[in-house]
């Protein structure tokens, strides 16, 4: 069993203790300062919206990345497949029969 530790980050001037397993310190970090940035970013381009809206808004654009990335990654794959084929045919073609 992995144990945990707490690690205190600042977003938006807040700050949280999370829990997260050894070693994974330093990423949590980073990311909470992109995070930061992020809402920080879009608080200044819209600063009619509260904080949850910002929050909500940056969940949505990663939630948006990550299906863009998925897809990208699918398409890729079917590609791939497509190229294995093509190799295998190849190969199946030059072989004495």
């Amino acid at each position: 069993m992995s144990s945990k530790q707490s690690v205190q980050v600042n977003v938006l001037n807040r700050y949280y203790n999370i829990k997260v397993p050894q070693g994974a310190t330093s990423l949590l970090e980073s990311l909470a300062v992109k995070l930061d940035e992020q809402l920080n970013q879009l608080a200044k381009q819209a600063p009619q919206f509260g904080r949850d809206e910002l929050l909500v808004l940056v969940a949505l654009n990663a939630l948006q990345r990550e299906d863009q990335l998925l897809e990208q990654q699918k398409s890729e794959q079917q590609q791939l497949q497509q190229l294995v084929g093509i190799l295998q045919q190849q190969i199946n073609n030059r072989q004495p029969k």
